[in-house]
């Protein structure tokens, strides 16, 4: 008898992190992001999760076209939070989240988070 409660409540558990995430992912309009193969990375329309709505949306390609990134502007201009949505959305991805990113309408998802250099 002990067992199976035992059993139940990981089970419960479980279901009860996965019901979680899906909660956060539709409460932050995010997607699931597509992992490929490489290190490239795509963000369409980037949201970090914790700013307000009216807070700009990045779009960032890295890894396709070109391997370096420069993000120039001046003083308060989103550069840092741009940094840190791209390393948010990575460990997002690395933890199964979804992210707040526009998809695709075909069906294929945004950002395609294909590799990470660490």
């Amino acid at each position: 008898m002990a067992e199976e409660l035992k059993i139940t409540l990981e089970s419960l558990g479980q279901l009860d992190f996965v019901m979680a995430k899906a909660r956060y992912s539709n409460k932050i309009n995010a997607w699931a992001p597509t992992i490929v193969s490489g290190a490239k990375l795509d963000i369409k329309k980037g949201r970090h999760p914790l700013l307000p709505g009216d807070a700009v949306p990045a779009t960032i390609s890295l890894g396709k076209d070109f391997n370096t990134l420069v993000i120039t502007g001046p003083n308060t201009g989103g550069k840092t939070v741009t940094l840190k949505t791209v390393g948010l959305f990575t460990l997002m991805t690395q933890a199964g989240l979804h992210i707040p990113a526009e998809a695709f309408p075909d069906g294929y998802f945004y950002p395609g988070f294909c590799g990470y250099r660490g």
